[in-house]
């Protein structure tokens, strides 16, 4: 039996129970299952439920005919596609024709052959059987085309593509998927060609337009173009190509293409065209160059920018040789080069990196810092290629020497300073002891000078010393006289001629400083009280203390009547009893304990993080009280005391730190050590001894300041030091920077983590551009050196807040706190917060300082003029405004190109002229007796230079 036959189920619909009866017994015989209904009605009722495979009707039946019920259940959605057949004692053709055209699929007359009827009902279920397979793969199938088409769609959506077909006879677009979006169109409905152009962005319609034009004539072989869509006020980038379908003249009739939304890729393009363009820009910002060394061949291949940074035409420096290098490379500095290479290609440096000078386009010499990493290596493993830039620094460089004067030289006369004039000395030093010649120092100091200026003024006497400076070098000979302070100055006298003696030199040198001066046709002259200090010929001495030596014999002169020279007698210094009777005293204090450290923050200015404290010594001596390190320390200047109180410090600073760890108060604590204590062999051992003494103390909660005169000594043995403090963990520092002569040596060669900006440049900012610039130069140099730099001797909130506008973040001085006992230092940390205006304050781009120093500028020209009217200065300061510091930076022909169109500078403009005003007529009622005409004009002068500094600082704060 059929699968179909188990499952078929069939209605016979007979009004004649006799007949139903017949009718179910053959069904059922042969297997199917079998429902009746007696009449129409009934079979309306039970068919739509029991959904029947076949129906059998009778004709003929007495409340609806079996046409009728055909024609019903033909009406009906779900029995619509249910067989009919119908079974009736009428065999006329009338009747079969009425069946048929009501949908009936068979006509038995009766009487009829059991066999013969099941032979049709099996053909009808089959035929039915056959239509629901049918319908079944049908519906399989417009579900896996949806499926496939879904499955289709989805990718497009993704990879933003689209599709379209054009019929060009008939200028219809029909959009496939979800093309339509790309356009902003809202459904899929056919547009025209005008109608989608409208969507192109206007700049890009004439492109698009010809480039349609060029694939229906055909002179390009397929129509492909990029351009821009504005769909819903949003602006897309679309790829689109489409091919052609031309009949055989080559007329064109259809047209279908893709498109791409392509706008993510524009974008990285664009990002990617951005980000060169900053690079580019980084380069020009930082006068660097690009280059890429071939090692294996080696030749160097170089940008147009890196020629241009150099000064050369595009085109002229493209690949180099070996030779042609050479050629520009200055050739004290090749080895370097070279050696800077092999290091890295040894693996001792993380990257090639060294500084050296080229030949420019002008004939002279640029220097450049060379830094770079491999780019490419060979089947070995080893570097092949090197690629890097080339950062002109010669401003830099130029900055140090610079630097390296103001900090070695005088700047009126510019004769060298006592750092710089102590080095010198000590090379003299070492030759006289090589070749026996005889050398003194000698020490003088002009007689009455501070009286000769209140009487004839300051720039006079500045006239003066500068030509008695003159003179000194005529006699002494260039390099071999110093200025060491306001009335002060130094030679080293040698022999110059056989017979010729000390004695002689100084009264020449006496004679020389008398001879009169002239200086704006009057006629001055002075003297000078000299000392003398002659090197011993067994050595024992240095050039400092030869220094002092001749300087306290200068004071002797003093105290004999002046205008004379005396040489210093080495005995009596030695046995002065006072100096004894102090060291003693010192060397009492230590044994009673009476020696005490203080802690003086040193933070983050603008954050208010505390980095930790320097160690500050006290004397609480029984007598005389709290003692400052300035009341004693001077005392122990090369004396073995100074070496016992650097250690009771060290011991001191450790036992408190300690402390602070056991009560969960974590800092770090520096402290100065002084030159003895650093030559001291033991110094090292020791201060391992008293760490592993307090194993709760952290190496790194350690710091060793080193003052950088202290170093000058003998600067091999100290960066040794160095570098074992470094292995130990314990942390250094260079303190006082800038006042040194080896200030550049110091900082290449000495593994100091931090730089000490010295106070006395802190301290002046307010008063002194020069100073300003210095920091400022130091605030750079460390950073080239990759160091932390902190400030000392922040005394006032302006004087952080400028700190700030410069670079340096780290300070400590009195505007943050003066140093305090150690009781005293957790309720500090606890209260402690930095002012408004440093945590608002950022540092100034590079651009911008000379701003700040043109605003340093003007508060010292208007702290002069207060000095001066007050009686504490005896001459005006620049009362032309367009001669002040100030009045020069407004009238810069860059600056006021670059500000002048902004309110803020063109009101600082006008203010700055009020001030100059101001200043001139509060001096003019000054000179008249007016004094209260005079103060109230400087009043207001004031006030309206607090509004230009106002000015200014908003200013600088531009975006």
């Amino acid at each position: 039996m059929s699968e179909a036959s188990h499952q078929a189920t069939v209605m016979v619909v007979d009004d004649t129970p006799a007949n139903l009866t017949m009718l179910e017994e053959i069904l059922r015989g042969a297997g199917y299952r079998v429902v009746t209904a007696a009449g129409g009605r009934q079979a309306l009722e039970q068919a739509p439920r029991l959904a029947p495979d076949l129906i059998l009707l009778d004709l003929l039946m007495p409340e609806m005919d079996g046409i009728e019920l055909c024609r019903l259940l033909k009406a009906a959605p779900a029995l619509r596609a249910v067989p009919v057949m119908f079974i009736s004692g009428l065999d006329d053709v009338a009747s079969k024709l009425c069946a048929f055209e009501e949908g009936a699929v068979d006509y038995v007359s009766r009487p009829f052959a059991a066999e013969e009827l099941l032979a049709r009902v099996r053909t009808q279920l089959a035929l039915r059987a056959a239509r629901r397979a049918l319908e079944r793969q049908q519906h399989d199938l417009e579900a896996a085309v949806g499926q496939r088409t879904e499955q289709l769609l989805n990718a497009q959506r993704i990879a933003r593509i689209g599709a379209w077909a054009i019929d060009l006879e008939r200028d219809r677009i029909e959009w496939i998927g979800d093309t339509h979006r790309m356009f902003g169109l809202p459904d899929r409905s056919p547009v025209s060609f005008t109608e989608s152009i409208r969507r192109v962005h206007p700049q890009d319609r004439p492109r698009v337009e010809q480039a349609w034009r060029d694939a229906l004539a055909g002179e390009s072989p397929e129509y492909a173009v990029t351009y821009r869509v504005v769909a819903d006020g949003k602006v897309s980038w679309i790829d689109e190509r489409a091919e052609l379908q031309r009949d055989a003249t080559g007329r064109p009739l259809r047209a279908l293409g893709t498109v791409q939304d392509v706008s993510e890729r524009k974008a990285y393009e664009a990002a990617l065209r951005q980000q060169q363009e900053r690079l580019e820009v980084a380069l020009e910002a930082a006068n660097a160059g690009a280059w890429e060394w071939d090692i294996t061949d080696d030749r160097i291949r170089a940008s147009e920018r890196w020629a241009r940074m150099l000064g050369y035409a595009a085109g002229e420096v493209g690949e180099l040789t070996k030779g042609r290098w050479e050629a520009l490379a200055h050739p004290d500095d090749q080895h370097a080069v070279r050696r800077a290479l092999q290091q890295y290609l040894a693996g001792a440096a993380p990257a090639f990196e060294v500084e050296h000078r080229l030949r420019n386009g002008r004939g002279e010499w640029t220097w450049v810092r060379s830094v770079g990493r491999t780019v490419k290596r060979d089947a070995q493993g080893q570097a092949s290629t090197i690629a890097g830039i080339d950062v002109d620094i010669s401003q830099q460089k130029e900055q140090e020497a610079q630097l390296a004067y103001v900090a070695s030289h005088d700047e009126l006369t510019g004769l060298p300073n006592r750092m710089a004039f102590a080095h010198r000395l000590a090379e003299a030093m070492q030759q006289s002891h090589r070749t026996g010649q005889p050398l003194a120092v000698a020490y003088m100091d002009l007689d009455g000078l501070a009286e000769f200026n209140e009487r004839h003024g300051q720039p006079c006497g500045d006239r003066l010393i500068a030509e008695l400076a003159s003179r000194l070098v005529a006699c002494c000979g260039a390099g071999e006289v110093a200025r060491v302070g306001g009335d002060e100055f130094t030679c080293i006298l040698q022999a110059r001629a056989p017979g010729e003696d000390l004695e002689d030199q100084l009264e020449q040198l006496m004679r020389d400083i008398a001879s009169p001066v002239v200086i704006d046709g009057e006629v001055f002259s002075a003297t000078a009280s000299i000392g003398a200090a002659v090197l011993p010929p067994q050595g024992g001495i240095d050039a400092e203390q030869l220094l002092r030596q001749a300087d306290q014999a200068m004071y002797q002169s003093k105290l004999s009547g002046k205008n004379r020279y005396t040489f210093f007698d080495a005995e009596r210094d030695e046995i002065t009893r006072e100096y004894r009777a102090q060291v003693e005293d010192i060397r009492r204090g230590l044994d009673a304990n009476e020696f005490e450290l203080h802690y003086q923050p040193k933070v983050n200015m603008r954050f208010g993080t505390v980095l930790g404290f320097e160690a500050l010594v006290r004397w609480r001596h029984p007598g005389r009280g709290l003692l400052r390190p300035a009341e004693f320390i001077p005392l122990l200047e090369e004396h073995p005391l100074a070496i016992a109180l650097g250690e009771r410090g060290i011991a001191l600073a450790l036992e408190q730190l300690a402390a602070w760890n056991d009560s969960g108060l974590e800092t770090s604590v520096s402290i100065n050590v002084t030159s003895l204590q650093l030559h001291d062999p033991d110094f090292l051992g020791r201060l391992q001894r008293r760490l592993e003494a307090h194993p709760s103390v952290r190496r790194n909660q350690l710091e060793i300041e080193v003052v950088e005169t202290g170093a000058m000594r003998d600067i091999a043995h100290v960066s040794a030091l160095m570098e074992r403090l470094r292995d130990l963990g314990v942390g250094a520092a260079l303190d006082d920077f800038g006042t040194g002569f080896s200030s550049l040596t110091f900082l290449k060669r000495l593994a100091a983590g931090t730089i000490k900006i010295d106070q006395s440049f802190v301290c002046d900012l307010l008063d002194d551009q020069e100073h300003a610039v210095i920091v400022d130069s130091i605030c750079r140099l460390a950073e080239s050196f990759s160091r932390k730099v902190i400030a000392e001797g922040v005394e006032t909130e302006v004087h952080g807040r400028l700190l700030l506008e410069l670079g340096c973040e780290l300070g400590q001085g009195y505007a943050i706190a003066r140093p305090m006992p150690a009781a005293e230092v957790p309720e500090w940390m606890r209260g402690w917060t930095p002012p408004a205006s440093w945590r608002e304050s950022t540092m100034l781009p590079r651009e911008r300082v000379p701003e700040l120093f043109a605003e340093l500028g003007h508060r010292a020209w208007r702290n002069a003029l207060r000095s001066y009217l007050e009686g504490r200065r005896k001459s005006l300061p620049e009362l032309d405004p367009r001669a002040c510091r100030l009045g020069e930076w407004l009238s810069n022909a860059r600056v006021v190109s670059m500000l002048g169109h902004r309110e803020e500078f063109r009101r600082a403009r006008e203010l700055h002229e009020q001030c100059h005003a101001g200043a001139e007529r509060a001096a003019t009622c000054a000179r008249v007796g007016r004094m209260e005409d005079s103060q109230a004009a400087l009043d207001k002068t004031i006030d309206t230079s607090n509004q230009v500094l106002d000015l200014l600082k908003a200013l600088r704060k531009r975006p």
